[in-house]
């Protein structure tokens, strides 16, 4: 089951309290007053009263675990939990200017069913899981505890605890989930503004994503830089390993998409590559010749080799989609004799065995 989620960023487009914006340069004295009225439709909402994504059993008991003298205890030395408690210590600085730190008279345990203790404590609330990716909590008044089924479900369970911070302390709480869907991906642009990113990453971590679909087509590969085609508002390649690495230490799988056969405008910018475009004809420049062996010797083969040299990825994107929705395919008259499904299973055998040399895995994103 898809389970589609809507972030509102309006937030962004108001001033914060206590700033003031001036639409023009005269004092403010300068324009009348603007008459407060009522909204009809207008609401207020409170909080929410449970986490997002809504987890399969909750239960929230009346109290807060106070802050004061609070403290993480990781129990295992998974890089998930290490993660886990960068992102509490971030939260409690960014939102309450509080320090997180180590140990504690009442403390955040942070750790798997592999530590028996954890795991008995777990199952004699009745929530142990086995679910990979799952975990228990408990926030009471002699402190919290995330018990993961395995690290990524350790690391989870802390994106659900601070959903629970409020400025009185950590709500009580018992929780148990486990992902409805195995993969959970988001896609996200590299480009030169792709900054953005710092900030999207974290708050899809928290939502309990597990992987990101990397735009990538308009990297600044060295491929497309010695070619002439590369774009400059394409990121760097310094920038996509950047943003690759940010995503894989907040739990997403990196999966890159360099969008080939089709979607290919990328390789004709600057009008290069020409002689490898699909329809000479055509108009949009948008799929390339299957059957020119330059296709994969000069441009597909070494952009690909490149993208697994950045991201290191377990699976890569090949694309693939609308191959017929623009131009022409297949348009030249060697293509048309072989036929539309023959040039379309080749690529793609081709291509998946280009990259399993590389060390990628098969894998279908269905």
């Amino acid at each position: 089951m898809r389970r589609p989620v809507l972030i509102l960023l309006a937030a962004l487009l108001l001033p914060a309290p206590g700033l003031s914006v001036l639409a023009q340069t005269q004092p403010a004295t300068a324009q009348p007053s603007a008459a407060a009225r009522p909204v009809s439709d207008a609401q207020i909402h409170a909080p929410p009263a449970a986490v997002t994504p809504v987890p399969l059993h909750a239960s929230y008991p009346a109290g807060l675990l106070p802050l004061s003298g609070l403290g993480l205890e990781l129990r295992g030395d998974a890089p998930e939990l290490g993660w886990a408690a960068r992102d509490l210590r971030q939260e409690w600085q960014t939102r309450l200017g509080l320090t997180l730190g180590m140990g504690g008279t009442r403390r955040i345990v942070i750790g798997t069913r592999a530590d028996p203790a954890l795991a008995a404590k777990a199952r004699s609330a009745g929530l142990l899981t086995d679910q990979p990716q799952s975990y228990a909590l408990f926030v009471d008044a002699s402190g919290a505890t995330i018990v993961g089924a395995d690290a990524a479900g350790a690391y989870h369970g802390a994106q659900t605890l601070a959903q629970l911070l409020t400025a009185g302390g950590l709500r009580f709480a018992q929780i148990q989930d486990a992902p409805a869907v195995a993969r959970r991906v988001a896609m996200i642009y590299l480009d030169s503004s792709s900054g953005v990113n710092d900030a999207l990453i974290p708050l899809l971590a928290r939502l309990k994503y597990n992987a990101v679909l990397v735009m990538s087509d308009y990297v600044q590969w060295d491929t497309a830089k010695a070619g002439g085609y590369a774009n400059p508002q394409g990121a760097t390649k310094a920038e996509a390993a950047r943003v690759a690495e940010l995503a894989r230490t907040h739990g997403l799988d990196v999966i890159p998409l360099i969008e080939t056969l089709s979607h290919v405008n990328w390789m004709f910018q600057n009008g290069k590559n020409l002689d490898l475009v699909q329809d000479p004809q055509g108009q949009a420049n948008y799929a390339y010749d299957t059957l020119n062996p330059a296709t994969y010797d000069r441009v597909i083969l070494p952009i690909l080799r490149e993208a697994v040299e950045v991201f290191h990825p377990k699976v890569l994107h090949i694309g693939h989609d609308e191959v017929r929705n623009r131009d022409r395919f297949p348009a030249r008259p060697n293509g048309v004799a072989k036929g539309f499904e023959s040039l379309y299973v080749d690529d793609t055998v081709r291509l998946h065995d280009a990259l399993k040399s590389m060390g990628v895995q098969n894998d279908d994103l269905a």
